[in-house]
């Protein structure tokens, strides 16, 4: 119940703003569980409440996520410099 979860908002109010306080939170509740995003709030001294973040969409199941390369960088050649391999094997001239 939104009463209950956001007690602290009511009680930070005066009596006069908790059917406007009531009624923004639930549209806030609303939206964030019909998208799956968390919303952080802050709300004013007279009731307004004001959207501060809202968290990004939540990944699908399934989402591909590169696995990371199992030999460290230091030991890898393509990740100490820019150029081809086949340029650092050349001997200098």
């Amino acid at each position: 119940m939104i009463v209950q979860r956001y007690a602290r908002y009511f009680a930070f109010c005066p009596v006069w703003a908790w059917p406007w306080l009531w009624l923004q939170l639930a549209m806030i509740e609303r939206f964030s569980r019909q998208t799956g995003r968390k919303v952080l709030v802050r709300v004013r001294r007279d009731g307004w409440v004001k959207v501060c973040f809202v968290s990004d969409l939540p990944q699908p199941e399934g989402t591909f996520r590169p696995m990371l390369p199992l030999t460290p960088r230091w030991q890898r050649w393509a990740a100490q410099s820019d150029r081809p391999v086949t340029v650092l094997a050349a001997p200098p001239a």
